[in-house]
């Protein structure tokens, strides 16, 4: 053998050691195409991916707007029971639950009936609540009859303060304020 063939044999050899070498190596580390450590995937996945993250977006945002809804309902209830967030009036009776101790102060305009409980009237110096079905002007801590229609003439502090838990039908802006203030 002449030193030329010997020298191609011999880095014909090494060659083929080195990328055996290379070869056992990525072999031996476990490396799945596609895995977290070969993150090279193809556009049809990236698709699927897509698709099924679209659509838990799409859960997501219906359940969002389910809760907002019953948040706007809560809002709409929060509001009558508190006169209304514009102080407008309401165009409806709603029933408002007043605890012991607690005062319903109303403005002007604002038409009262007492439905459960007891509860006497806030007068003002200009005047006293309106008992539209009896005909007269309250005087002050006078005891409010059940179904009468009270009317508050002018946005001065008149209102009732609940004796027992009383249950009354409103409309129009009012403001509660609770046992003790």
């Amino acid at each position: 053998m002449n030193l030329r063939q010997v020298a191609v044999t011999l880095l014909a050899g090494l060659g083929l050691v080195a990328v055996g070498f290379f070869y056992g190596h990525v072999s031996a580390s476990g490396i799945d195409p596609g895995s977290d450590a070969d993150p090279l995937v193809s556009k049809s996945f990236v698709d699927q991916q897509m698709t099924t993250w679209q659509a838990k977006v799409d859960q997501l945002q219906a359940k969002t707007d389910q809760l907002q809804a019953k948040v706007d309902q809560l809002q709409a209830k929060v509001d009558l029971q508190a006169g209304g967030a514009d102080k407008g009036a309401a165009a409806t009776f709603g029933v408002v639950q007043l605890p012991k101790g607690a005062a319903l102060i109303g403005e002007s305009g604002t038409e009262i009936v007492l439905r459960a409980g007891q509860a006497t009237a806030i007068v003002s110096p200009k005047g006293g609540v309106l008992d539209a079905t009896a005909g007269l002007d309250l005087a002050p801590d006078a005891a409010v009859v059940k179904n009468h229609m009270l009317v508050i003439p002018v946005s001065d502090g008149r209102g009732l303060s609940a004796k027992t838990d009383a249950i009354l039908i409103v409309k129009g802006p009012f403001t509660i304020r609770p046992a003790g203030q």
